[in-house]
Parts: structure tokens; sequence; C-alpha cells
């Protein structure tokens, strides 16, 4: 039996993770296999995905690494990162609540504020607004957006009564897309500033009650389409609210708002 490996379970806004400080947890072989089991809902943890704190260097605090639920690495996972300068900060890493960090999507700072966390993510580049992707229920029109992993953004007019599961696959999955494909954000504008947002997520391979990245796509996608003016808060399937800013009315200095919360901690053992 290998030794047990100490671990945080949080969320963010209902987004959840395993979180493991590789600075002093036991050496972990064969990453996606852990990955997998300790993510497994009936027989490990239970998990959205992993998130590993790695030292920094330089005037950098930490690094992230972050793996979804199927063994995949993805550069970047928003509400992971929350957490994980949530997890950091309360383990002394920063200052102030003022964390510094990177990702394999580059480097990142972040604030938490008590049960907030707040992450500034840089600049979105532009969407590709009116991206045509032709599915066996006929041809769909989205906005595909990059926010370190890539974003299809569709509007409807009741996202509440869609069948994600049935409607997100071949957009996830679509040809013009890559190998890797991209998650599927679906909202329907509730407001000047304001929307419901629900996300079906690559690796996770579903619906998860909410995404960080998908978030921030989703405001740049309505604000660049006239949709939405920033802030943009949208309320997420956990029923959370994840707020999106910008610099003015560009898409510059994006940040990304919300709730981040402790479930309980453990050791987690593998045979």
């Amino acid at each position: 039996m290998q030794s047990p490996v100490p671990f945080v379970k949080m969320h963010g806004a209902g987004n959840d993770f395993v979180v493991i400080d590789r600075r002093s947890a036991p050496a972990i072989e064969h990453v996606a296999e852990f990955v997998i089991a300790v993510c497994d809902r009936r027989r490990g943890v239970g998990a959205d995905g992993v998130l590993f704190l790695d030292a920094g260097d330089g005037n950098l605090d930490f690094r992230m690494r972050y793996y979804n639920r199927d063994g995949g690495e993805a550069d970047l996972c928003g509400n992971g990162a929350r957490c994980l300068a949530a997890f950091a900060s309360e383990r002394g890493l920063g200052a102030g609540g003022h964390v510094r960090f990177a990702s394999p999507a580059g480097r990142h700072e972040a604030t938490v504020r008590g049960g907030e966390v707040d992450l500034a993510l840089g600049d979105v580049a532009a969407p590709e607004v009116g991206r045509a992707f032709d599915t066996p229920a006929g041809s769909v029109e989205g906005t595909l957006v990059t926010v370190g992993v890539p974003h299809v953004v569709i509007e409807s007019p009741d996202v509440d009564a869609l069948d994600l599961a049935a409607f997100a696959p071949a957009l996830r999955s679509h040809r013009s897309l890559g190998a890797a494909g991209a998650n599927v954000d679906v909202v329907t504008v509730t407001g000047p500033s304001s929307g419901r947002l629900r996300t079906f997520e690559r690796g996770v391979e579903g619906e998860t009650l909410a995404c960080g990245t998908g978030a921030v796509a989703t405001a740049a996608a309505l604000v660049a389409r006239g949709r939405a003016t920033a802030p943009v808060a949208l309320s997420v399937a956990s029923g959370d609210v994840l707020t999106v800013t910008f610099e003015g009315a560009s898409l510059r200095a994006a940040i990304l708002s919300g709730p981040v919360c402790v479930s309980f901690e453990g050791n987690y053992f593998r045979s």
C-alpha cells in the first residue's frame, strides 16, 4: 500500500477539487491514474479534478498544476486557481491575502477576502463571434473564447430547460476545434449585466456546478456581442454567483470573483 496522501477537499461555487500540497506530500507515481482514482465519487474522495501546489521561485509564491478527473492535465482552471489561492494563503504563502503564482497558462495573481477570492486573469483575446458549428441537431452559432483553455459559448432563451448532456457533446468534440475539443458554456441573458450559466466541461465529460474560466469566457462573449456590460454577474448551476469584471469597456484585465469553501480534510489511502 502506498503512503497516505494528505489532502483538502475544496470547492469554488460548487466546482469541487482535491487539493494536495506536493511540497510535503509523499511522491505520487503515475499521476493520471492517481487522479482518476481519487476523483471517483464512489471509491475515492470524489471531485471534478485535482489541484497540486508546487513550490514557487523568484517572485512566485507557488506553482499550480491542475488535472481533470479523467487524468488529463489542463493549462488552467479558474475556480481551481481561486481555491488554490485560498489554500496557499491559509498556509502562509503570499502577504495580506495576496498571492502570485503560475500555471501552464501563464502568471496570475489572486486576492483572498475571507470566503471570497478575486483571481486576476489578464487580458482576454478577442472572441471569435458568430462561428457556425454543424451538429446532428442542426447548425448552431456560437462564440469561441480562450481563457487559458478554449470555450464555445452559446446563447439560449432558457438554459434551465436545455438537456445539456444531449446538446453539448457534439460541440465539445466538434472537428473544427481540434483533437482536444473545448468546453461548452450555455447562457441565458437575464439583464443588462447578468445571466444564468451552465457548463459542460471537457475532461469531466459532463456538467459541473460551476466553471470559472467558462464564466470569464461567457462574460467576454456577451460583452463582445453587445449583449451585456461589465461587471457581469453569472448565476451558475450550484446557485452561486460568479462575477467577471474587465478594465473599462474592453476585455482587458479580467478578474473572476466568487466564493470558495473548505469541505473537509483527510488522508487518501490507495492500495
